[in-house]
């Protein structure tokens, strides 16, 4: 009875109300392993066809052969491949298929409340870009003169906001974070370490950048630095989501999100800036602060889920 009082409120997939009998109970460094090989896997199959692999430009038009229509379909093809290997072997791991898909969130569809929730979270997170992007550059028009109909989609828009978001968050999360539950790792641990293999993923894009940019490896260096870094970061938002709402779909929803917003920028956005900028620029740099410190403060009642994963 003592047992049940003190496991009341627990998610059901709690770390500490494993039983370290049960036979889906995996050892850390298979889970490292593991990780390793669902991320060789996610990169290394859009290096074996040619048709997809980077080459060195051979015309102009090679330059921005990464935004080709073709190009785009066969390596979205290939990481979907990749995808559906990873979540046969994370599945085969967790020995069954209904399992797996409880552990990885696949199922779980959430609810209107918690996108909602996530939304705003990510809307307070980008609040300067959205400044820039709705008031100074008039994107407020997209929606106050309907030029939302004029909108076409292209297959860079379905790689950047649908196929990348939801390959990457069933390979990174929904078959990694699982298997580090199992192997009974901390929340912190699987929250920060786990992203290092995401951010590892977009290492490559380095060669990528040497083969259109040769003789550049300084700047190449510190470009793949700052991606590695910033995609870290954003690693560590997108399990923390996963892991508290228990939803591999919420995790996608933001990573959709966070590729539409892209980067913010902290410079000056006003074109009449001169000196220390215009007001347009300090409120930029004031909703910068302000979304920063919001970000911080709702961050966890946000993601209070209904089927969290662990606590």
């Amino acid at each position: 009875m003592g047992r049940m009082d003190a496991d009341a409120g627990k998610p059901p997939f709690h770390k500490d109300s494993l039983d370290p009998r049960d036979t889906t109970l995996i050892i850390p460094s298979l889970a490292t392993l593991l990780s390793i090989f669902h991320t060789v896997l996610y990169v290394g199959v859009l290096y074996l066809s040619p048709q997809t692999r980077p080459r060195r430009p051979a015309s102009y038009s090679d330059y921005n052969r990464q935004n080709d229509p073709e190009y785009i379909k066969l390596r979205i093809r290939a990481v979907t491949v990749a995808t559906g290997i990873s979540l046969f072997v994370t599945a085969a791991v967790i020995r069954y298929w209904n399992e797996a898909a409880r552990w990885g969130g696949i199922w779980g569809w959430e609810t209107v409340k918690e996108a909602v929730k996530l939304v705003t979270l990510v809307g307070v997170l980008f609040l300067g870009t959205l400044w820039e992007r709705g008031v100074v550059l008039g994107g407020w028009r997209w929606v106050v003169e309907g030029e939302w109909r004029e909108m076409s989609w292209s297959w860079v828009v379905v790689r950047t906001l649908v196929a990348g978001p939801v390959t990457e968050e069933l390979v990174f999360r929904a078959c990694m974070v699982p298997l580090h539950i199992l192997a009974r790792r901390s929340f912190a641990s699987i929250v920060f370490t786990t992203p290092l293999f995401f951010g590892i993923a977009h290492i490559h894009h380095l060669y990528e950048f040497l083969l259109r940019n040769p003789g550049r490896l300084g700047f190449g260096i510190l470009r793949t630095a700052f991606q590695f870094t910033y995609t870290t970061l954003f690693g560590w938002f997108a399990t923390f989501v996963f892991i508290r709402t228990g939803s591999a779909w919420n995790a996608i929803l933001v990573h959709s999100m966070c590729n539409w917003l892209g980067v913010p920028t902290f410079g000056r956005v006003s074109e009449d800036a001169d000196g220390w900028g215009t007001w347009v620029d300090y409120v930029h740099w004031g909703l910068h602060g302000v979304g920063i410190v919001g970000f911080a403060w709702l961050l966890w009642p946000l993601t209070d889920g209904v089927a969290p994963l662990m606590r």
